[in-house]
């Protein structure tokens, strides 16, 4: 309806400024038909052969281009949402660690995202998600905003929670904003489809230390990290951040 139309754009208009990238508005019954973002080759990633273990920062697997995202991320997302909606455990349950690591081997050493359709076990593909995220040099909220982010959170009233939200989110490097994005668009799908078994509350579990930094022996720490981003998921829901992909470009 021209109503909902409406307000689709209100909230689009309102994220590009906080991301600014390019968007395109669709109705929410045709969002699931939006293709996935363009995945180029991360052409010029100053990999480190060798080293193995740890990644780069966020910018470097990242094109200069709209959306800002590591082409790793995008295609373990697209295989995953492809395969993984209807998989109970999503992200909580893990894949083999042995091929984690020799798929994170073949992308270090090639400098090619690895072919992961060829993946049986798509709880493998989570477990390189999870990985690449987990092993930055840098967190994705970034070591100077990681208690920004978590002290948002903590705020009782929901709107001023929202605006330090909003703020922490545009002090971001351009990387480590649109992935954000990416990213809590993905795990709200994944928390919409019941067939997963994991609500916002399970994916925080899951999935908060990996967003806001290396994991920690600290258990409250832990418990913080895990009650952030489901503030997160459900805070930037409610503002209109549960539309759909396009090429080239993130839509919302």
């Amino acid at each position: 309806s021209m109503r909902q139309m409406s307000v689709e754009l209100s909230s689009s208009q309102y994220i590009n400024k906080l991301l600014g990238i390019d968007v395109m508005v669709s109705h929410l019954q045709c969002r699931e038909r939006c293709p996935l973002p363009c995945t180029p080759n991360p052409i010029g990633c100053p990999l480190k052969v060798g080293e193995g273990c740890v990644y780069d920062v966020l910018a470097d697997y990242a094109p200069d281009s709209s959306p800002s995202i590591p082409p790793l991320v995008i295609s373990c997302v697209s295989e995953i949402e492809q395969r993984g909606l209807c998989e109970a455990g999503l992200y909580r349950l893990s894949g083999s660690y042995v091929q984690v690591k020799d798929l994170k081997e073949e992308f270090l050493l090639t400098n090619m995202v690895p072919v992961l359709s060829e993946v049986k076990n798509i709880n493998t593909v989570t477990g390189l998600l999870k990985d690449f995220l987990r092993n930055l040099k840098e967190p994705l909220l970034t070591f100077r905003l990681t208690q920004a982010f978590m002290d948002a959170a903590e705020v009782s009233d929901e709107e001023n929670s929202f605006s330090l939200l909003y703020q922490s989110i545009s002090d971001l490097p351009k990387a480590n904003r649109d992935t954000l994005a990416f990213l809590v668009l993905h795990l709200q799908r994944v928390a919409e489809s019941l067939e997963t078994r994991m609500d916002i509350h399970n994916l925080a579990l899951v999935f908060g230390p990996t967003i806001v930094g290396h994991a920690v022996p600290n258990p409250d720490l832990k418990i913080q990290k895990s009650y952030f981003l489901q503030c997160l998921l459900s805070s930037l829901k409610g503002h209109g951040w549960n539309t759909s992909k396009t090429r080239g470009q993130l839509s919302f």
